[in-house]
């Protein structure tokens, strides 16, 4: 039994470690699927949420270009952007 007890506890606190560092909404989880904290290039942490709503929003508008990136954009409104570059960005320089 203390076993299980044990096992349970180490889960709940690795949980809480990984819930911590994860998005709160649910478009901010779904581009945590490509943008983790452990992919340096595309760590969103790396970068201020003023620098992911300035690269958001060129997406969006066509100034920048990506397969992925510029349809994903498309789909927001510029507040929703915004509100995402906050959720996701790291603190600002």
């Amino acid at each position: 039994m203390r076993d299980v007890s044990h096992l349970l506890l180490a889960l709940t606190l690795s949980h809480q470690v990984v819930a911590a560092d994860a998005p709160e909404s649910l478009a901010g989880l779904s581009c945590s699927g490509c943008h983790q904290t452990g992919a340096e290039q595309l760590n969103l942490r790396l970068l201020s949420a003023a620098e992911i709503e300035q690269k958001l929003l060129a997406f969006k508008s066509g100034e920048a270009n990506a397969t992925l990136m510029t349809r994903i954009a498309r789909g927001y409104s510029d507040e929703e952007l915004r509100s995402l570059a906050l959720e996701l960005g790291g603190p600002d320089p």
